[in-house]
């Protein structure tokens, strides 16, 4: 037996450990389990930077050599997740709600991927997740993802909100609407940038009937953007024709938003990342926008990354759908590490509950 295979196990053990680490901490660091102060949200971020550091270097420098099978009943150990990062968004989540898993009598057994054509990002995403024990079914194309998804036994899909080309809205619709019972869903928006690896794009979806208040509180607890009728100054940019209810939702929010609105759905490269905060978008103005406009909003060349949001009708009766990344404004790529470790976060099991 090599050095290699003995310490392999032992590797993907001490992940496992540290995805129950990093589950927990990113739960908390969303206020899933209760509001945190900005010093515990300090420190939060702290654990979840280094255990992912030390969960990648493990993955990179213990196991790129030699993967370890893992049994059904390996699986069935398995707690939280392999690894881990936000909070787990297996079905569409409101502030404030649990993640939704599958009843527990069902075993997930498969995960379908339509995330794009990055193949480098999809190789090593179908390789974790093959590693953790489940069959992996990749589609290229939307006539691939409809055979895949046509099946009997329970799944999990992974589905990025421009796979694989047309319409925003439409498409992630007629996509979840076609889903069964049995099969659970992760969204997540990728664009693609100057780094190596998708960059973390839409952050999610916003009703366009969502009222003031609650709308504040998502500027302020998703995206630490205080938003006080006594201290203007937060620019927001709208693009691309969101609705006159949404526009009268802005406005009641007082001289708190300094607003810039382009009725064009086509002007999305006019918005200078150095002028605003945060993007508004209409489906139209995601459908129209391309790969560099959304990159240089989310990893611009000075300043920080400009979090963006889509306006109307959501795949839900969810008011805020969040995508994978939704709360994460950092300049860094979405990883396959990462969103490997969401989507088992969220299907994996509680393994305090029998199977």
């Amino acid at each position: 037996m090599t050095e290699s295979d003995e310490s392999a196990p032992h590797a993907f053990e001490f992940r496992r450990q540290l995805g129950v680490i990093l589950a927990k901490a990113t739960l908390l660091e969303d206020e899933s389990l209760g509001p945190v102060t900005p010093e515990q949200r300090d420190a939060l971020e702290e654990v979840v930077a280094a255990t992912l550091k030390l969960t990648a270097e493990t993955a990179d420098t213990l196991e790129t050599h030699g993967d370890t099978p893992q049994t059904t009943d390996d699986r069935s150990q398995s707690t939280d997740d392999d690894l881990a990062l936000d909070q787990p968004a297996d079905d569409i989540l409101t502030p404030g709600e649990s993640p939704a898993t599958p009843e527990s009598a069902t075993v997930l057994d498969s995960i379908v991927l339509g995330v794009g054509d990055d193949e480098e990002f999809v190789t090593s995403l179908e390789r974790q997740f093959e590693r953790a024990g489940y069959a992996v079914h990749t589609a290229t194309d939307g006539d691939d993802l409809r055979t895949m998804l046509d099946r009997s036994r329970p799944q999990h899909l992974v589905l990025d909100c421009r796979f694989p080309a047309g319409t925003f809205h439409d498409g992630l619709e007629r996509t979840i609407s076609g889903l069964d019972g049995e099969t659970s869903l992760t969204l997540v928006s990728t664009v693609e940038g100057d780094l190596p690896g998708p960059l973390q794009g839409i952050a999610g979806i916003l009703a366009s009937s969502i009222e003031p208040e609650p709308l504040a509180a998502l500027l302020e607890n998703r995206f630490e953007l205080p938003i006080e009728s006594s201290n203007a100054g937060t620019a927001v940019a709208v693009v691309g024709d969101v609705g006159d209810r949404f526009l009268a939702t802005l406005d009641e929010l007082d001289n708190s938003i300094d607003r810039v609105t382009h009725s064009s759905a086509t002007a999305l490269d006019a918005v200078d990342p150095g002028d605003v905060d945060f993007v508004f978008l209409s489906g139209p103005a995601i459908d129209h926008a391309d790969e560099s406009a959304l990159a240089g909003l989310r990893n611009p060349t000075d300043g920080e990354a400009i979090p963006l949001v889509a306006v109307g009708s959501t795949p839900t009766e969810a008011e805020w759908v969040p995508f994978r990344g939704h709360r994460t404004l950092a300049q860094t790529p979405l990883t396959s590490t990462q969103l490997a470790a969401a989507v088992l976060a969220a299907i994996e099991p509680d393994p305090d509950e029998e199977r």
